[in-house]
């Protein structure tokens, strides 16, 4: 299977081509995961899923590619997960009461085959 990609100039840094962008979460610790359950949702195998992040760009480095004369560049972002948590906590959605999501009959198709709700 073959994918149609743009060719985007990444420049260089001391004469070296940058071969490839990356980046690392700084200050996410666990601290992500609990920012991340302020609003369930069900998630599903193979569903894609977009998290938006606000985050401050604290570092911008050149660590070289193996094997290779290039680059890459690798940005360090800063989450500030305590204010986000707080700004996201005043858009979260009600909760549904218990089964109110349930459809007629009492089948769990959320959660796979075989398994029942226990209530």
């Amino acid at each position: 299977m073959t994918t149609n990609q743009t060719k985007i100039s990444l420049g260089s840094f001391d004469k070296k081509p940058v071969l490839a962008t990356g980046i690392r979460i700084t200050n996410a610790g666990d601290g992500l995961s609990k920012a991340l359950q302020v609003d369930p949702k069900v998630m599903h195998h193979n569903e894609k899923i977009y998290v938006v992040l606000e985050t401050e760009v604290t570092n911008v480095a050149f660590p070289p590619v193996k094997d290779t004369d290039g680059v890459q560049r690798l940005h360090t972002l800063r989450a500030g997960l305590d204010a986000q948590e707080e700004r996201i906590k005043g858009y979260s959605e009600p909760a549904l009461p218990f089964g109110a999501d349930e459809k007629p009959g009492g089948d769990d198709t959320d959660g796979g085959a075989n398994l029942t709700v226990v209530k």
